[in-house]
């Protein structure tokens, strides 16, 4: 008996030692996925509120600070909703209109061809995993079922639907490429857009918040975008060890309003509008953009209702946001929105986010949560863009929304600086 429970003893702890050193050899991957889970408590109470457009605009108003809302009928612009206008915030995926628009002045000055074949490998080249809440193989198997991708390429026009429609970072990574740093950079001036910042290279971005958090955004950004797209070795190490498998959900929401480009609702407000009136670089290049930026109308709920309907949003940890342009079949004159939430509690970001997070879930492993950075091309049912829409159908809702934030915050909330 001494025998057996001495053979058992020694068993125990050769179970205890190799746990241990499983721990140990985990410890980092293990307290990640409990940050991770501790997160999901973050606004709880205040995420179980939110199940209807009123109940948005309550959480609106009790947390001006984390918001900026500019809205306005495009026949009386002066009586706008001006909430928070000028304060830059972090835009995500938002941001690729300005993409959008850069690939739209090219196709005008007749420097690129919506029809050139592009090889998807040159694409591919700008891709991480976990980045993107699956858009990038979404992308792809939407050019396989529409028969768009021939001989290993597909063509530009195709690489600006992946982008816009389904929110391709790499995508917009290779046209960043193919426009050139300068080009970029100069995009806000050349658009009127005074207080948004230029888009930068999404991959070079998200490397940056591990590799390069001591320099500039844009020199880091562009620098590592380009070493992931001309070093198959550190793109090799990057796609298969993805930076998300180390950067808590809470850390994402941190790392993404201090180091993503951002802008400000009204300069977004405004691109809208001279999007859909035709004036925005010129009426044919507005014409392309309104191209790839109406892409819900495909969904008939919304033929139904409107006849041009444009939409950009995004979705960082703890940031969501949307531009918009709306013109209704009816008697409503439509109107242009721009809605940036920012630093919002993790389940209140989970909860109105709600298309990003089934990708999200459905690709996690071991209880992480992926960075996204993109929308998914599904039926609109997203409460905030509910939101939008009837801000910009339903006059009375309007003018009760602008009345409402117009008033003095009540006690205990705040204003942004």
């Amino acid at each position: 008996m001494r025998k057996v429970l001495k053979i058992a003893g020694v068993g125990c702890l050769t179970i205890l030692v190799a746990g241990a050193i499983v721990i140990a050899v985990n410890w980092d991957r293990i307290t990640l996925v409990a940050r991770n889970v501790a997160a999901m408590f973050d606004g709880f109470e205040e995420a179980q509120t939110l199940r209807s457009v009123d109940a948005l605009l309550d959480f609106i108003d009790a947390d001006r600070s984390r918001v900026s809302l500019v809205a306005y009928r495009l026949d009386d612009p002066d009586s706008a909703i001006l909430l928070n206008p000028d304060v830059p915030r972090a835009l995500a995926s938002t941001i690729k209109i300005l993409v959008l628009a850069g690939y739209a002045e090219g196709v005008d000055e007749g420097r690129w061809s919506p029809d050139e074949r592009v090889p998807l490998a040159d694409v591919e080249a700008f891709f991480l995993p976990g980045t993107d809440g699956g858009a990038h193989e979404r992308a792809v198997e939407v050019y396989r079922e529409r028969g768009w991708l021939d001989a290993g390429a597909v063509s530009l026009r195709d690489v600006v639907w992946a982008m816009m429609t389904v929110s391709d970072n790499a995508a917009t990574d290779y046209l960043l490429h193919r426009m050139g740093r300068d080009r970029a950079e100069a995009l806000p001036d050349r658009l009127g857009l005074g207080g948004s910042d230029a888009p930068l290279p999404i991959s070079g971005v998200f490397l940056s918040w591990a590799d390069a958090a001591d320099e500039p955004l844009a020199d880091a950004a562009w620098g590592l975008a380009d070493r992931l797209q001309g070093d198959p070795e550190f793109r090799t190490a990057q796609q298969e060890n993805p930076m998300t498998s180390d950067v808590s959900v809470r850390e994402q929401a941190r790392l993404g309003v201090a180091r993503f480009p951002g802008g400000t609702a009204r300069d977004y407000a405004g691109l809208m509008e001279r999007v859909q009136r035709g004036e925005l670089v010129s009426d044919t290049a507005s014409a392309t953009m309104r191209e790839f930026l109406e892409w819900q109308m495909e969904n008939e709920p919304i033929r139904r209702e409107f006849t041009s309907y444009g939409t950009k949003g995004g979705s960082l940890a703890g940031v969501l946001t949307e531009a918009t342009y709306a013109v209704p079949r009816d008697t409503a004159p439509g109107g242009v929105a721009a809605l940036l939430f920012e630093e919002l509690p993790i389940m209140v970001w989970l909860t109105l986010a709600q298309a990003e997070v089934r990708q999200e879930v459905a690709g996690t492993e071991d209880g992480r949560l992926s960075v996204t950075a993109g929308t998914s091309a599904q039926a609109p049912s997203i409460l905030h863009q509910d939101f939008l829409r009837r801000l910009l159908t339903d006059p009375e809702f309007f003018e009760s929304v602008r009345r409402r934030l117009e008033a003095p915050p009540h006690v205990g909330q705040e204003s942004a600086p």
